[in-house]
């Protein structure tokens, strides 16, 4: 992996907000500002390359939680990750995109065309 990539929303107060942390490894989805409540639900969808790899309902109790999503991606991948929430009176969502750069990939490549 050359670099990990982080996108972040912004809601309303009281609204909830998510970041991503998006590497040729994961996803990870981090929540905050969520109700101090049992039971908080997102339903994550990440993509790559504009297929769908994941779908999942992530919940969480209290106000904060995070969720990794093990992904394997190349080199040059988008990479989409996609949170929608309506939960204990909270709702909104995100859509974040990054485009991918992996070097062990890239080597890998290298080292194949070296070699032949």
């Amino acid at each position: 992996m050359l670099a990990a990539l982080g996108a972040s929303s912004a809601q309303a107060a009281g609204a909830g907000t998510g970041t991503t942390d998006i590497t040729c490894q994961h996803v990870v989805f981090s929540y905050e500002g969520f109700a101090n409540a049992p039971g908080n639900t997102v339903t994550q969808v990440v993509t790559i390359a504009h297929n769908v790899i994941s779908k999942t309902t992530f919940s969480f109790d209290g106000p904060s939680g995070s969720d990794t999503v093990p992904i394997t991606a190349v080199a040059g991948n988008l990479i989409d990750a996609h949170a929608v929430w309506r939960t204990n009176g909270v709702k909104g969502g995100f859509d974040h995109h990054v485009q991918v750069r992996c070097a062990a990939r890239l080597l890998d490549r290298k080292a194949a065309a070296d070699t032949g």
